[in-house]
């Protein structure tokens, strides 16, 4: 089954969706390359990496991630069902993060439809949390929605939260006097060049306070 119509516009949709998806200070590490009519292919970006933010280059995946989540939702709302191999070909192309194809399938539920028509609403807030406390069947939804990707949701009680905290801010502070994670805040190399950033785009958005308070 070939791409929505498989005319340029409809694969414009289709990557219009993924590209709207957060990324690591804004730098959308992916690229997507169209193999045919029949599929598209996630490639991670290297050149775009944050050298000192993400040293380990985990950010960068789970920026490409949320893009593949996106275009997967799009396909769906597109009336078809994307089938996804990940990490296709590891020796051959180490940047091909994900190829998929389509399928025939029934029409998008009411929710996937709601989730498409959000994605273009999205925006990242580094504003500090309130102490609201997250209601239980918000906390329920989450658990289902990691499960059916996989994966486990894994709450931390009161004592784990605040030792999260603490090595937060133990970090920051560390980070404080590091000037290479400075400069690529700031969204520029060791020399004071611009770093590559997708045309339009912020660095990054406004920074928010510590989540928690020294005493």
């Amino acid at each position: 089954m070939p791409f929505p119509a498989a005319t340029d516009l409809g694969v414009r949709r289709l990557l219009a969706a993924a590209g709207q998806a957060p990324s690591v200070l804004n730098t959308q590490l992916w690229r997507f390359r169209i193999n045919g009519d029949k599929s598209v292919e996630l490639l991670a970006d290297p050149d775009r990496r944050l050298r000192t933010v993400d040293p380990r280059g985990r950010s960068l995946h789970v920026s490409c991630g949320a893009a593949l989540f996106n275009l997967r939702l799009a396909v769906r709302v597109s009336g078809h069902q994307p089938s996804v191999w990940t990490l296709p070909a590891p020796r051959e192309e180490p940047r091909l993060l994900a190829t998929v194809h389509m399928t025939e399938s029934a029409p998008p539920s009411a929710l996937e439809q709601e989730l498409y028509a959000g994605i273009g609403r999205r925006r990242t807030c580094r504003e500090p949390f309130s102490d609201r406390r997250v209601p239980p069947w918000v906390l329920a939804d989450l658990r289902i929605a990691a499960s059916r990707e996989g994966a486990n949701l894994v709450l931390p009680n009161r004592r784990a939260t605040a030792d999260l905290l603490d090595y937060v801010a133990i970090a920051e502070d560390e980070l404080a006097g590091d000037h290479d994670y400075l400069a690529e805040l700031a969204g520029v190399d060791d020399r004071g060049n611009p770093l590559r950033r997708p045309a339009g785009l912020r660095a990054r958005a406004p920074p928010g306070r510590r989540s928690r308070r020294d005493p």
